[in-house]
């Protein structure tokens, strides 16, 4: 926008090419930052990791906002013909307001998958006589594990009622 304003013959002349500037510069920031920690096989694979990571949230996030701004996508119709398209989808808030609702549901997601992850524990796996974590029943409402790491007791184990 200063561009713009001071210097409007040099904003014409460059532009789109202003904005795509400033997300190459972001994405290769965060690339060279991973890569200077990191060696090449895990700059490789990370580099490969966020470009498909970026390609299908920018493929997802179209394809949404396509289908909810003109009610189709790729010549086929989606919605019916009592819903009409919502055309704010077509616009600029509509592309925030796909985005939102993408991070709240990954959010979500994310905090969904770390609550199973902590609430399982041990007594669930099948490799639990061999992983090295024996497990010592603490009078709390947690096993204790050699490492200093807990997971939850379940509420049958408690009563003396779960085998495990």
């Amino acid at each position: 926008m200063l561009l713009q304003a001071y210097i409007p013959a040099l904003h014409s002349a460059l532009g789109i090419f202003i904005p795509l500037i400033a997300v190459n510069c972001i994405i290769l920031g965060r690339a060279e930052m991973f890569a200077s920690k990191h060696n090449v096989i895990d700059s490789v694979f990370d580099g490969l990791g966020m470009g498909l990571g970026f390609t299908l949230a920018l493929f997802l996030m179209g394809t949404i906002r396509e289908i909810l701004g003109s009610g189709a996508f790729l010549g086929f119709a989606f919605l019916s013909e009592s819903v009409p398209p919502m055309m704010i989808f077509m616009l600029a808030p509509g592309g925030f307001f796909v985005f939102a609702v993408l991070v709240i549901l990954m959010d979500k997601y994310s905090k969904r998958m770390k609550r199973t992850k902590q609430e399982f524990g041990c007594e669930g796996c099948p490799a639990a006589a061999s992983c090295g974590q024996s497990m010592e029943i603490d009078t709390s409402d947690r096993y204790n594990t050699v490492d200093g790491s807990s997971a939850k007791v379940c509420e049958k184990s408690k009563e003396g009622g779960c085998s495990g």
